[in-house]
């Protein structure tokens, strides 16, 4: 599995991003991603309008993460600090972390 993961935004407007291949990783923590993955649920998100950042709106950031499996299906959601399924959270987690690296 691939996930690309990209945060835009925030005061400055930067771009920063990561990709993590979990067929690199060791085991344990490629099978703590696949489960991450798995508990956010992708494929089933629908992105909400609910508490939209407002025009103008500053200092947050926009996430978008793009899942590739083994098989070659393609998923892909984007969120913002604003607006976001708890789901998602464990695995923007996971990869912040990733992206401080």
């Amino acid at each position: 599995m691939k996930i690309q993961f990209e945060r835009s935004g925030g005061f400055a407007g930067v771009v920063s991003s990561t990709t993590v291949d979990t067929s690199s990783l060791p085991s344990d923590e490629a099978r703590r991603v696949e489960g991450l993955v798995q508990q956010a649920n992708i494929t089933n998100h629908s992105p909400t309008t609910e508490n939209l950042p407002r025009r103008g709106a500053a200092d947050y950031f926009t996430y978008k993460i793009a899942i590739e499996s083994e098989e070659g299906t393609k998923d892909t959601v984007e969120c913002t600090d604003i607006a976001m399924s708890p789901s998602i959270k464990p695995l923007l987690d996971y990869l912040m972390k990733q992206l401080r690296r």
